[in-house]
């Protein structure tokens, strides 16, 4: 009797939701949704694949999406100029760099840790306060200000090969990248120290009544991916890295 009584709740609460979000979600039926990111080969392509994009398919596969997919710059001046309702790979710390974001309750991934490089004959670098007062280059698209607890003179570059050319020659004292992206031989005569990890990435929406909507939709349905293990399946070896143990059953 006890089990028929839960199996009846789940039942009611799960009809209640479905109606709450067909009424809610019923206006997006006739319009677009808009996707904008930079292109992370693996997770955000330029025709619409990869992991992140297969996931806001899932999440809105009933609505009509368009995807735009370049520079991570052009994504951001694209939804702080309403051309994108959605905004993909952003950090919490990134939200001053927007214009109004919503931020879901679940993230979409956990990124690599973020490291120093630097030339360990000329330096040592074993805190953020060694980092004072030095000349720092990390990527043009990118604000790694957040996660440098120190002053330093930044020097953006276009391509990170350059970037080490110039610290072979001692113009910069460090430079700042994904772990992930520093995996070639030649790099792993530098000294390392790690600036942050365990940073959660996250879609973000406009703050319009669309937005509110998209969020909403987004923060039910995540769950339920989780419960029917398409998001184990969607993410594979990155699933583990990803860490989605605070999406709610």
């Amino acid at each position: 009797m006890i089990n028929n009584k839960v199996w009846l709740w789940h039942f009611i609460i799960r009809a209640i939701t479905f109606a709450f979000l067909f009424n809610l979600c019923a206006p997006l039926y006739a319009q677009t949704i808009r996707v904008s990111a930079a292109h992370w080969p693996g997770y955000t392509e330029p025709d619409g694949k990869g992991v992140y994009l297969t996931l806001i398919r899932e999440v809105y596969k009933e609505y009509s999406l368009t995807f735009d997919v370049g520079t991570f710059a052009r994504a951001k001046r694209q939804f702080n100029s309403d051309q994108a309702d959605i905004l993909v790979g952003i950090y919490l710390e990134d939200k001053s760099e927007l214009v109004e974001p919503i931020t879901p309750s679940y993230h979409i991934d956990t990124d690599s840790p973020l490291l120093a490089i630097y030339r360990s004959k000329a330096i040592q670098i074993s805190s953020h306060g060694d980092l004072e007062g030095k000349t720092v280059g990390w990527l043009e698209e990118y604000n790694f200000k957040p996660f440098i607890n120190a002053n330093v003179k930044p020097y953006v570059f276009k391509e990170i090969s350059h970037a080490f050319v110039l610290l072979e020659k001692g113009r910069l004292d460090a430079v700042i990248d994904y772990e992930h992206n520093l995996v070639k031989p030649e790099y792993s005569a530098f000294g390392r120290f790690e600036l942050a990890s365990g940073l959660k990435l996250y879609v973000v929406f406009k703050r319009t009544e669309k937005g509110v909507v998209l969020s909403t939709l987004f923060d039910t349905v995540m769950p339920q991916l989780k419960i029917t293990g398409k998001l184990k399946r969607l993410y594979g070896k990155d699933y583990e890295r990803a860490n989605f143990s605070n999406v709610d059953h």
